[in-house]
C-alpha cells in the first residue's frame, strides 16, 4: 500500500495546517505583529509591522509599561497592549495566542477590552 504525502514547494512535505480547520489556541509566546493581525486589528500583517515599527504600541507586562518598536517582540497571555488606531484608543488584555488567523468570531476571543 502506497501513502501519499502532501507536498509543498520544492517537493518537501507540507507542514501547513489544512485550510478551514479549527484554530487552536496555544500558550506559547507569539510575535506581536502576528497577534495583532490574528486578532484582526489590521487587515494585513505588513500594516501591523509598520505600525509597530513606528513605535505606536505599548506593552504592559508585570506592571511596567514600555514602548515597543520591534514587530518580532514576543507577546504572551496576560500582556496588556495600548495603541491608537482610527481615532480610537485600544487597551486590550491578551487572553490567548493562536498559530494561524481565524474568522472574526474567533478573533474576538483572543482579547478583552479593559478600561479607558
Amino acid at each position: 500500500m502506497q501513502r501519499r504525502i502532501a507536498e509543498g514547494r520544492g517537493g518537501k512535505p507540507s507542514t501547513a495546517a489544512p485550510k478551514g480547520g479549527p484554530v487552536t489556541e496555544t500558550e506559547e509566546p507569539t510575535r506581536l505583529d502576528a497577534w495583532l493581525w490574528h486578532a484582526r486589528f489590521f487587515r494585513r500583517r505588513e500594516d501591523a509591522r509598520s505600525f509597530i515599527s513606528d513605535g505606536r504600541v505599548r506593552i504592559e507586562r508585570a506592571g511596567k509599561l514600555r514602548r515597543c518598536d520591534k514587530p518580532g517582540t514576543p507577546l504572551a497571555v496576560g500582556d496588556v497592549l495600548v495603541f491608537h488606531t482610527g481615532g480610537v484608543t485600544h487597551r486590550v488584555r491578551v487572553l490567548a495566542t493562536v498559530e494561524r488567523r481565524g474568522d472574526a468570531d474567533s478573533a474576538v476571543g483572543l482579547y478583552e477590552r479593559i478600561g479607558p
